[in-house]
């Protein structure tokens, strides 16, 4: 979900978006035949990370998690060993285009096309794709 999208929806309902509204609003998810399957809170589909005194935090499906700094820096040096900088950059975002825009942009370019290949990592029992040339990770278990 795009945060843009859920802020779009609360603002179209003459509603000021925060954190209360975020754990009213549901998405739902629905089958071929348009049946709800499951459906979460909107709070619970947000992932952040932030940094508050030094320490770094992560919020994912919902819940606040502090993560111990030193495990972050050996996934970090981990991950930068594993996976090579792509052959190109990706042009700069004019801070007027939505997400979506932006990558339907550099998904138009030719060397942004040759830079989608991704890098499998197993830790535990799941699999993470990251993408190269991205900040995407795609986490599969």
């Amino acid at each position: 979900m795009m945060v843009g999208s859920w802020l779009n929806f609360v603002k179209g309902k003459d509603k000021t978006p925060s954190t209360s509204e975020a754990k009213e609003n549901r998405i739902h998810f629905l089958d071929e035949g348009k049946e709800e399957i499951k459906n979460y809170r909107v709070y619970d589909c947000f992932g952040y990370e932030l940094a508050l005194n030094g320490r770094p935090y992560i919020l994912s499906s919902g819940v606040w998690y502090e993560v111990d700094a030193d495990f972050l820096l050996r996934v970090h040096k981990y991950l930068t060993s594993q996976i090579k900088a792509p052959g190109f950059t990706l042009p700069k975002w004019d801070q007027a285009e939505d997400e979506d825009e932006y990558n339907a942009r550099c998904g138009k370019l030719a060397s942004f096309l040759l830079g989608t290949t991704h890098t499998e990592i197993t830790c535990g029992v799941s699999v993470f794709r990251v993408f190269r040339g991205t900040k995407a990770v795609l986490g599969v278990s």
